[in-house]
């Protein structure tokens, strides 16, 4: 008999939340009310304008509304499901995506994944946590700057507003 590989759940659980395989799967469409995000379901392909998936991003879980789908959970199975494997199979996912330190720039969902050589290239070797709470952090700093170039110009109008307005009153 083949001996398994020990996969600690819990510990997947705490180190990876619903954001970070959220990105790693390139869900989009989903939109922010609150703490969480809402929209159609990645799981059962559901219409784009559909609001049926909620994932709490604080809480760590998801649940599909649908009537023909309505998958619910945490992490590992939001993977399981997309993935269309078991639980454990979805924990041990993780834990090589990201506790393992690997990450795959092109996730392939639903069992797709080929073997690096066939796909020609080497799998790259990132700390994928650090990764992404740099790209979060890069991302909320991008938006800060644009916020404030959007704010500068708005001032930058009104004054030369301000300022033609003066001149046109002084005879300028």
């Amino acid at each position: 008999m083949e001996e398994k590989e020990w996969v600690d759940f819990k510990e997947i659980k705490a180190a990876v939340s619903m954001q970070m395989v959220l990105d790693h799967y390139q869900i989009s469409g989903l939109k922010k009310t609150g703490d969480e995000l809402r929209g159609p379901c990645p799981i059962h392909k559901g219409a784009p304008s559909s609001r049926h998936f909620c994932a709490s991003i604080p809480k760590n879980a998801f649940k599909c509304f649908a009537a023909d789908c309505k998958a619910r959970g945490n992490v590992l199975d939001f993977v399981a499901a997309m993935e269309n494997c078991t639980v454990r199979d979805a924990a041990l996912k993780l834990k090589t995506i990201f506790l393992d330190g690997k990450l795959l720039d092109d996730p392939e969902p639903r069992g797709k994944h080929q073997p690096v050589a066939a796909r020609g290239g080497e799998e790259p070797v990132a700390d994928a946590p650090v990764d992404w709470l740099i790209k979060l952090v890069l991302q909320s700093t991008i938006e800060e700057i644009e916020g404030e170039i959007a704010l500068l110009t708005q001032q930058l109008e009104l004054k030369q507003h301000r300022l033609a307005e003066l001149q046109r009153v002084v005879g300028l």
